[in-house]
């Protein structure tokens, strides 16, 4: 059984742009929240909003996927749904920067 990981307080950040809905997309960036100890190791909790794109925005709430870990650290997916603003949502997905 591999030994689980020590987990020190850190963020991540995160940059994308949502689907191509309605006509438009929207744009956000800012970094997690909460780190959430697991069984196996970590997650993170992300609460955010878009840029204000064809003058409404969008709030974004998601859980990271567990660490994938590489040469330089680790990293986590992340993937959701917007908040229903101006009769829509969008999905949105991406990779935290590297701790």
């Amino acid at each position: 059984m591999e030994k689980k990981r020590s987990i020190t307080y850190h963020n991540h950040y995160i940059r994308a742009n949502t689907t191509f809905d309605k006509n438009h997309y929207h744009s956000f960036h800012d970094k997690s929240k909460k780190i959430i100890s697991t069984n196996e190791d970590h997650i993170h909790y992300i609460q955010s909003k878009t840029f204000c794109d064809n003058e409404h925005i969008h709030y974004m709430v998601c859980f990271t996927g567990p660490a994938i870990y590489c040469e330089k650290g680790h990293y986590h997916c992340y993937w959701g749904v917007t908040s229903f603003n101006d009769q829509h949502t969008h999905l949105f997905n991406g990779y935290t920067s590297i701790e």
